[in-house]
């Protein structure tokens, strides 16, 4: 089973890129890789060095700019965005869940997506289903 990155948001901090974990309008909790030194996190309010779980708490004025990743591709013909991990254990582990990118709902619902014109359609899928893969990372405007 191979890994797929995900569509995600990221937020800037000192010249590096965190996936974002959780947050509100006042302040970012952010995913690290490496060291969780209070020197390069300076501005942190609260940090996890829990291994499973390692985040740091920044205030949203800290931040430097907002990113989206957008990961799409094509499963079974049908474009779509790889939208999060599902599981890391059980009968779903390693599926990811995907949503349709398309225009024609009734191509999304032939194929088996679940799903509403409301809420759009989607499913759960191995990554190794999905072809054609592109990553794009946009800057978004930040709301102050």
């Amino acid at each position: 089973m191979r890994a797929l990155v995900t569509s995600a948001p990221f937020y800037e901090y000192r010249g590096e890129l965190f996936r974002l974990h959780s947050g509100s309008a006042t302040a970012k909790r952010v995913w690290v890789e490496g060291d969780l030194n209070p020197e390069r996190f300076p501005d942190a309010l609260e940090f996890s060095d829990d291994p499973a779980e390692p985040w740091v708490l920044l205030p949203a004025e800290a931040l430097d700019a907002r990113f989206q990743r957008t990961v799409s591709g094509r499963w079974n013909g049908l474009p779509v965005h790889v939208v999060s991990q599902v599981e890391r254990r059980g009968v779903n582990r390693g599926l990811v869940r995907i949503s349709y990118a398309g225009d024609r709902p009734d191509d999304a619902i032939a194929a088996g997506l679940a799903g509403d014109q409301y809420n759009g359609w989607g499913g759960e899928v191995p990554p190794s289903e999905i072809s054609g893969i592109s990553v794009e990372m946009t800057e978004m405007e930040r709301a102050r």
